[in-house]
């Protein structure tokens, strides 16, 4: 959204410049424009309509009429039609036969007299050819067009209803004073990208539209589902919402709801990693996860109930037209706990498929998400155990890749430069 309101202000601030290029002294440059397409376009249909005219004309023609082509006078020996278009086969008094198609004629051709062909009717025939090139030689031509047997006798002789008056040409663009402009190409210029960037603006500012009401239904089904699920109340947050506010996570909803509903509270610190590890970590190997072990019935409760919580959402905001928040993974539980209470980093990932940088990346992540629940449970134990867990995974390996790399250190490095030693 950010990106397409910087768009339209630079956008409008071009048209700005534009608009301001394309104003003239001598007069208005759009109407000019205006103009110019109106005779462009009026040059168009006129050559349209002649074309039209031709084609009519060439196919009234007949076997037998003679018509003038430039200097030369020309029977007409047959048509025919070849893919689509009419097509001439003529003679000159010489008796050279040609053939003539409509784009070979810059006029409508007028029929200047009428032949008897000789009988039989042969074309083809040479001694045909010949016989009609001697008529061809002796024909008088009118000079006007004559009847031919697919036209109107009124429209022939002129007895058909005439135009009562020539049409009025319209204005031209040169009549305008704005036409004297030295400037004037650049106005023209400037015109056509005013117009462009109009379209322009007009484009972003229809996806502004729709973004924004894109962003405004979101935000509705979002403020509905905080809702339902107890976190808003009317425009303010309830004790669940305040717990909401401080927790940052890519599931920040499920985790919240998690610590708010108990799911976390009378638990010793190792299983509270273990259980809290469900929310951060992700098996991304195409292999499947080995099954999950718990450390006690209760954890495993706990864990059972934290998946039902998580389908639940996850459903709940598939229904309100949102998307479904990835369902708790417990294959990173035992190693978590593991290493929570005291067990060493050989223990650990001995016979797991985890690099010791995949580890200490997770172990952070759990780490800062613990830090968290220690700030924002509504139980004290449940903070104090949460403080109690980070202190458990932050020693070795994870306590000397931070002292090693800083916060941002690449976990993978200090790793492999730790097993080394």
């Amino acid at each position: 959204l950010g990106k397409l309101a910087n768009r339209r202000a630079t956008r409008l601030a071009r048209l700005a410049e534009a608009e301001a290029e394309v104003a003239c002294e001598l007069g208005d440059v759009d109407e000019y424009r205006e103009r110019r397409r109106a005779e462009r376009s009026a040059r168009r249909e006129e050559r349209r309509s002649r074309r039209d005219e031709i084609d009519a004309a060439v196919e009234r023609l007949v076997p037998g009429d003679v018509i003038r082509f430039g200097t030369l006078r020309l029977a007409v020996l047959s048509t025919s039609y070849r893919k689509g278009n009419l097509r001439l086969r003529v003679i000159d008094h010489d008796a050279h036969v040609s053939v003539l198609d409509p784009d070979d004629f810059d006029e409508p051709p007028a029929r200047a007299a009428a032949l008897a062909l000789p009988e039989p009717y042969d074309p083809r025939n040479r001694i045909f050819q010949r016989q009609v090139s001697s008529l061809l030689r002796k024909a008088r031509l009118s000079h006007r067009p004559l009847p031919t047997s697919r036209r109107a006798a009124g429209e022939a002789d002129g007895s058909g209803d005439a135009p009562t008056g020539a049409p009025t040409a319209p204005p031209s663009a040169q009549d305008l004073q704005v036409a004297a402009c030295p400037d004037l190409e650049r106005h023209l210029a400037a015109a056509s990208e005013r117009d462009r960037l109009r379209t322009q603006v007009a484009e972003v500012e229809r996806r502004l539209a729709e973004k924004s009401s894109s962003l405004t239904r979101q935000f509705d089904r979002i403020v509905g589902l905080l809702e339902r699920w107890g976190f808003v109340r009317g425009w303010a947050l309830t004790e669940r919402g305040e717990v909401l506010a401080r927790v940052f996570h890519e599931t920040d909803l499920l985790c919240a709801s998690v610590i708010c509903d108990g799911l976390l509270d009378g638990l010793d610190p190792a299983s509270l990693a273990g259980l809290v590890s469900m929310l951060t970590y992700e098996h991304r190997s195409k292999e499947p996860p080995p099954p999950p072990w718990f450390p006690s019935r209760l954890v495993r409760e706990r864990a059972t109930a934290i998946d039902k919580l998580a389908r639940r959402l996850g459903n709940a905001e598939l229904k309100a037209g949102l998307s479904a928040t990835r369902l708790p993974d417990p294959t990173f539980l035992a190693l978590a706990h593991a290493w929570a209470a005291g067990e060493s980093l050989d223990v650990v990932i001995a016979d797991e498929d985890l690099s010791g940088g995949d580890f200490v990346r997770n172990i952070k992540t759990l780490i800062d998400l613990l830090r968290q629940v220690g700030e924002v449970a509504p139980e004290a134990a449940t903070r104090a155990a949460a403080r109690q867990a980070v202190d458990g995974l932050f020693r070795g390996i994870i306590s000397a890749s931070s002292e090693v790399s800083g916060a941002d250190a690449d976990a993978d490095g200090a790793a492999d430069a730790l097993g080394d030693a």
